[in-house]
């Protein structure tokens, strides 16, 4: 085993660190294999043999079905309203598997945070859950690979103030392959220098292969 760490640049504009269930891109998803493969499965993780923070009770759906949304077509609109209620009265069961008309296929992180994409397998519609900075949370998301040689799993880990979730934010991935794994940093440390310029950002990466 071998272990190197460095730094990575991130532009700040660009779609993040993306955990997919199939190639895709943020803006380009759904895919037709994001609808057909396997949902990306989450789970909590203990923290010391407990449960700290379930993740079912630290997630926000994105209201984007509001009274702006347009459509050409009036029913079309009813029906993904529909689609969209149903999303954010069950989602901790969607979360757990319950629903296999939704499937969990893209995740995407920053230094802003955790967001999950849900898309309908039916009609493509996609709904967000955005996870909300928690004290400490540890989840695990785990992805069957393409050709059915196994899981990849990425740990999150995110952590900040008790009383103030403004306060000591810090999100790290810790992805686990069949090849060993790798930590990656997406917040900044107290000390950390700024990038190039206003639209890049650092990720601090520990690697172990």
């Amino acid at each position: 085993m071998r272990s190197m760490r460095y730094r990575l640049e991130l532009e700040a504009g660009d779609e993040g660190y993306l955990i997919c269930n199939a190639e895709t891109t943020w803006n380009s998803m759904p895919q037709e294999d994001n609808l057909q493969r396997p949902s990306i499965r989450v789970k909590n993780v203990p923290v010391c043999g407990r449960i700290v923070a379930d993740i079912a009770s630290c997630v926000e759906v994105n209201e984007f079905y509001g009274d702006t949304f347009e459509s050409e077509n009036d029913d079309d609109l009813e029906d993904e309203r529909i689609r969209h209620n149903i999303f954010a009265a069950n989602y901790a069961r969607i979360l757990d598997g319950e629903f296999p008309d939704w499937v969990l296929g893209v995740v995407r992180i920053n230094s802003d945070g955790v967001t999950m994409a849900f898309f309908d397998r039916e009609t493509g519609q996609i709904e967000e859950l955005y996870v909300k900075w928690t004290p400490m949370l540890r989840i695990m998301f785990e992805v069957d690979r393409a050709d059915g040689s196994g899981v990849d799993a990425y740990l999150v880990k995110m952590s900040t103030d008790v009383h103030d979730t403004e306060k000591r934010r810090e999100l790290e991935v810790i992805e686990q392959d069949a090849y060993g794994k790798r930590k990656l940093l997406f917040t900044p440390l107290y000390n950390e220098p700024s990038g190039p310029d206003e639209d890049w950002k650092y990720v601090r990466v520990t690697e172990y292969r």
